[in-house]
């Protein structure tokens, strides 16, 4: 994705609408240069 700031900010923006499940997980790992989207739930 050419703006992964954007993308992160949507989806977290999305999920607090609850458009995007609460149980849903956002993490911009920079380093890695990765997003990950967790869908499982518990802990």
């Amino acid at each position: 994705h050419r703006d992964p700031d954007m993308l992160v900010k949507t989806l977290r923006r999305l999920r607090r609408r609850v458009d995007v499940n609460t149980e849903v997980g956002v993490v911009r790992d920079i380093r890695l240069k990765e997003l990950r989207i967790y869908t499982d739930y518990g802990r």
